[in-house]
Parts: C-alpha cells; structure tokens; sequence
C-alpha cells in the first residue's frame, strides 16, 4: 500500500489540517467545511513529507510545512478558479460556482493569512523569503497564461515557462521545505529543490494529458480545450498538421461555446495525428530520468514510496486507450 512509511505523518496531517479549517465565526466556518469536505490528492504535503522522511526523518516543522504548501496550494486553486470562471474542478463544485467571486476571493485570502500565520510559528530560516518567491511566481505563471489564451502558436519553451512558474514552483518549493524540516544544509536542498521542479514539470504533463482519458460514460474532460488553455499536446497537433489541417484545426479550437461533439473532434485530431503518444513518450522518459535521480537519494521506505507517485504517475495506459 502506497505512503506506508508516512502513514503516521498524514493521519496527524489531515488532523491538524481539519483543525485549521475552522474558526470562530459561523459563516467562514461553514465556507471552510466545504473546503474540508473536497477531496484531494494532498500530492504537496506527501512529497514534502517523504522528502523529509529521505533527508533524516519528519517532524513538528515538517507537519507544519506541509500545512503551510496545502493551504498555499488551495488559495491559488480558488483564485484561479475565479480567474478562469470554473464552475467545477475535479468533477467538483468550485467554492465560486457554488456562492460567487467575492466570496471565493476573499476565502483564498483567508487562507493565504493562515499560511502567513504558519510562516510566524516556525524556526526554518529563510522562509519568509521561499513563500514570498513562490507565490510571486505562482502569480507570474498565472498571468503569463491568461496573456497566452487560445494562443496555438504557443511555443514549447514558452510552455514549459508558464509551466515553470504555475505548478513547479510549489512543488519545487515542498522538496526544498521538505528537507530544509529535517536538517538539510545548502546543498543538499538544491538537489531536493532541482529535482522538485523536473517532477512539477513531469506531474504537469501528466495531468494535461489526463484531460485526454475518456470517462466510464465514454465522454473525455476536455476542460484545457474549452477554456483555452494551450497544452502540450495541442501544441504537437499544430506542429504535425499540413496548413490547411492546421488552420481548420485552429478554427475549429478558437469557437466560441464549444458543444461536447466539437470538444471530442478536436480531442479526436490530437490523438489521430500521434500528439498523445508522443507526449506520453515524453512523459515515460522524464519517468525515466526522474527513478534514476531518485536512485541517489539514500534507500529507504520514503524513496520507495516516492518512486511509486513517480511510476503512478508516468502511467499513460487510461490516456491511449481508445
């Protein structure tokens, strides 16, 4: 079974967790209930808490750094579900849909005061200036791609930039804490850090290519293609398509309302000219990379249990089934 070795560790997690959901006043208590009923992967918590598990075992600083990444990673999800007008995320309601923007904004800010107030509790020096560097590039990534909207001469590298800074940066951020909680000197949280951004960008293209896999009803996801949002394998159909395909494909993606029949034709030209199986291929080769990195870190039950969000994760098999 998957995070044996921190078993322990997120069992208190989610207590302490339950525990900052709450508060005084009955209207924020009940708003942070629905927070609290929505489930979630937790990914950010247990890589920081495997990490520190690697680097000489967790601890008190290591619980409340994992609060202080899952609080700092639901205030950016509500913000940007704000931004980007989303009524649901992960086949759940978002907190916008079900009250409207001004609660939602004022909720993430609301959790964005907690994780200022985890911030004052601990003793990791330069703490301050990590949070403030990652939520400046949160922010940044958040911005360079609504500036991008339905831009399909959107450039790998430009991709992987916006990538970079939306979802890396925190991940990055949770391996560098992860070990900086159990002692890590320099060096050894650059190497935890550097690793942190690959496997960001590794997860990233994993739950691109997630919006791809057709569902038990037959139907796919498609959010990335109805909002807009220029991905991986997108921009490997406009490379491979002929100029006349490629400017059809354009109008078709660029309509306005797009039925579920348009969103499956589109989905349909992205797996017919290759542009899954070549991401995917991409996506077996960082897991590639990322197992022999992970190999350098010192064996443990952790490692194993990192390996095995790696492997879950490098896992294309629901994506190319027809």
């Amino acid at each position: 079974m998957a995070f044996q070795s921190i078993a322990k560790e997120l069992s208190e997690f989610e207590r302490d967790f339950a525990g900052v959901l709450d508060d005084r006043d009955a209207a924020v208590r009940f708003l942070l209930q629905y927070l609290a009923g929505q489930h979630a992967g937790r990914l950010r918590p247990k890589v920081l808490l495997l990490t520190a598990g690697m680097q000489g075992g967790t601890g008190p600083e290591s619980g409340r750094m994992a609060l202080l990444v899952e609080l700092l990673h639901l205030a950016s999800l509500i913000h940007d579900d704000v931004i980007d007008n989303a009524s649901e995320r992960r086949n759940q309601q978002t907190v916008n849909a079900v009250w409207d923007n001004k609660i939602a904004v004022l909720l993430g800010d609301y959790l964005l005061s907690k994780v200022l107030g985890l911030m004052q509790e601990s003793s990791l020096p330069g703490l301050l200036e990590r949070v403030s560097s990652t939520v400046q590039q949160l922010t940044s990534g958040e911005i360079t791609q609504l500036s991008q909207y339905n831009n399909l001469d959107l450039s790998e590298s430009d991709y992987i930039r916006i990538v970079s800074l939306k979802t890396a940066s925190l991940l990055e951020t949770s391996f560098r804490l992860g070990s900086l909680s159990a002692g890590a000197d320099m060096v050894q949280e650059s190497a935890y850090g550097s690793f942190g951004q690959r496997f960001g960008l590794f997860f990233q293209l994993k739950d691109d290519l997630k919006d791809y896999a057709v569902t038990s009803d037959g139907k796919g996801i498609y959010n990335d293609i109805r909002e807009g949002n220029v991905t991986l394998p997108v921009i490997y159909t406009m490379q491979s398509l002929c100029m006349t395909e490629r400017a059809d494909f354009r109008h078709r993606y660029l309509q306005v309302g797009k039925s579920e029949p348009d969103l499956s034709a589109i989905a349909g030209t992205v797996r017919q000219c290759g542009a899954l199986a070549h991401a995917c291929g991409q996506l077996r080769q960082m897991e590639e990379e990322l197992l022999q990195d992970c190999a350098r870190f010192p064996a443990s039950p952790y490692r194993d249990d990192l390996e095995y969000v790696i492997r879950e994760t490098g896992d294309c098999g629901p994506i190319l089934k027809l």
